[in-house]
């Protein structure tokens, strides 16, 4: 948990990357954030730009949490192959949406996402995408100082 004195300390560094840094965005593509979740997921040990590749066509195939546990296995590993370590990936991405749907009704909440348990590795990822995001108040907003969030 993020401590009062924390919590300032890191609003004051926000406000200064903000200053130098107006216009900065995360390098992966989305558009909510089931869509940040999967890639994220599927950035790890690969490029930002070969993820973003990778999803435009898959984010038309798939768009919910349902439609990648009815797929078959080999479908997403092919799907997903030139990301690297693809056989492990689509396993954590399937166990991630049913932990959605059996846990978090099929949604990514924004404001506790931080705080959700069973969605696999993804808060090293998170990570990354730490200050484009801060930036917006997009994904991270349950995790940003900035907006008090």
């Amino acid at each position: 948990m993020i401590d009062k004195k924390e919590k300032i300390r890191t609003k004051k560094i926000f406000d200064i990357l903000g200053k130098e840094y107006p216009s900065v965005k995360p390098a992966l593509e989305y558009t909510t954030p089931f869509q940040l979740l999967i890639s994220t997921m599927l950035s790890a040990q690969c490029t930002d730009a070969r993820v973003n590749i990778v999803t435009k066509s898959l984010f038309k195939k798939y768009r919910k949490p349902e439609d990648y546990i009815i797929v078959s296995n080999a479908e997403l590993e092919k799907d997903i192959f030139s990301t690297g370590f693809y056989r492990q990936k689509a396993k954590s991405i399937k166990n991630c949406c049913k932990e959605l749907i059996e846990k978090h009704k099929g949604k990514v909440i924004v404001s506790t996402i931080h705080k959700a348990k069973g969605l696999g590795k993804i808060k090293r990822r998170r990570k990354k995408n730490r200050i484009g995001c801060c930036r917006q108040c997009v994904w991270n907003s349950g995790y940003c100082s900035r907006h008090s969030c």
